[in-house]
């Protein structure tokens, strides 16, 4: 079993022990704000007991559609270290008055006189948003989420197996394999049905050069399934039902990938997996 735990080890990516958030596309960033807007800080205003400040902006450019467009959006930030004594494994977040920025805002309530700065906003300067971001919002009107395939590092609800691993996988027989441990990875559709089971580094992931969503997955050529791999594909393609991933905007179910590790244990003779 050593080796499956240097397996595991290796599985887990290294920013899963740090302070990094799931990473979020711009898209998604864009269509769970109000307002999308670049502008410059006209005020930073420290609170009496210097624990939080106000950040008053003045807005340049509006790029999504609204009711109302404002001309300036206040938001309130925690104020750093030297005020609050309390230090972050993240670092401070601060910003000056004269400060361009790029910024997806909500409210976190609709009676809060405050915005709230969402994922993906960010300093600019010159008033200038990248490249990559003007071909999105000007593609924004054609996104349509049933067009791409999702994986579950994206900012959806985290999903597990419906129809029972464990019960396949303890009547599975365990042969002597040359290799005992891979990952698989599972395309659910948006009703939560199992589509396909394919070994993780035999594919290829086709993705849309503007959200830089996967549209597509194609076999990887000349990659060689092992026994052990092939056994492993007909058990989980045996696990039919799965939850559905939604959208946390509109609820309807997405299509999406499910990786897992898959092993066999000699000693106890028994079949493993871990999400």
């Amino acid at each position: 079993m050593k080796k499956i735990f240097f397996f595991l080890l290796f599985f887990i990516p290294i920013n899963s022990f740090s302070c990094e958030m799931v990473e979020v596309k711009e898209i998604f960033s864009f269509n769970d704000a109000k307002y999308v807007f670049t502008g410059k800080i006209a005020s930073k205003v420290y609170a009496k007991d210097s624990l939080t400040y106000v950040v008053t902006f003045n807005i340049y450019k509006h790029y999504k559609k609204a009711k109302s467009y404002p001309q300036n959006i206040k938001m309130k930030f925690e104020s750093e270290s030297k005020y609050t004594h309390i230090e972050s494994c993240c670092g401070d977040f601060s910003c000056k008055v004269g400060d361009e920025w790029l910024i997806f805002a909500d409210k976190p309530n609709s009676k809060s006189p405050f915005y709230r700065m969402g994922v993906n906003s960010q300093s600019i300067e010159n008033g200038k948003i990248s490249e990559k971001l003007e071909k999105i919002f000007e593609k924004v009107k054609t996104f349509n989420i049933n067009d791409y395939i999702f994986e579950s590092g994206d900012s959806f609800n985290y999903c597990r197996n419906v129809t029972d691993i464990k019960n396949i996988l303890r009547s599975a027989k365990v042969k002597c394999y040359p290799k005992d441990a891979t990952v698989l990875s599972c395309l659910i559709n948006k009703n939560g049905k199992l589509k396909l089971v394919k070994v993780k580094k035999g594919i290829v992931v086709v993705r849309d050069t503007i959200f830089d969503l996967i549209t597509r997955i194609e076999d990887k050529k000349g990659y060689p399934i092992s026994e052990f791999e092939k056994d492993a594909i007909k058990l989980l393609k045996k696990v039919k039902r799965w939850e559905i991933k939604k959208d946390s905007k509109t609820g309807k179910g997405v299509c999406y990938i499910k990786d897992i590790f898959i092993y066999c244990d000699f000693e106890s003779k028994k079949w493993g997996y871990w999400f």
